[in-house]
């Protein structure tokens, strides 16, 4: 299926004169998706044997019905701080996490910049 881009939205990319915004569709698969980053997260949990008071099951239950901020919120609260760090830096700055073709065409499209709420530095590298 080919895209149409109309054609004013062409002219003001080509003069510089668009800015994109990327979510996080841009660095998947390379990078997961909010529920399976929350799943991970829980497994590395268990696997360091860190004790999240038992929640578990509730926090699987809340990703499960798409409550996934407060699934996020309670596995930060409860893993604390410096594992909650150690564990997405794991994920988001590991040294063979390198940009997509996608991203390696962003320097050639002529955006006037390009903003994204990502974790990850990808677009940055690209």
């Amino acid at each position: 299926m080919q895209v149409q881009i109309p054609p004013d939205l062409a002219t003001r990319t080509a003069e510089g004169k668009t800015v994109l915004f990327v979510g996080a569709g841009m660095s998947q698969p390379r990078l997961p998706g909010w529920s399976v980053l929350l799943e991970r997260m829980l497994k590395w949990a268990a696997d360091e044997g860190l004790r999240l008071g038992g929640a578990e099951d509730s926090i699987r239950e809340l990703i499960g019905q798409n409550d996934l901020l407060l699934a996020a919120h309670e596995l930060r609260s409860r893993m604390e701080e410096n594992n909650f760090t150690r564990f997405m830096r794991g994920v988001f700055r590991h040294p063979d996490l390198k940009p997509g073709p996608t991203h390696l065409l962003l320097p050639e499209t002529g955006f006037a910049a390009i903003l994204t709420a990502n974790y990850d530095k990808l677009i940055e590298a690209a």
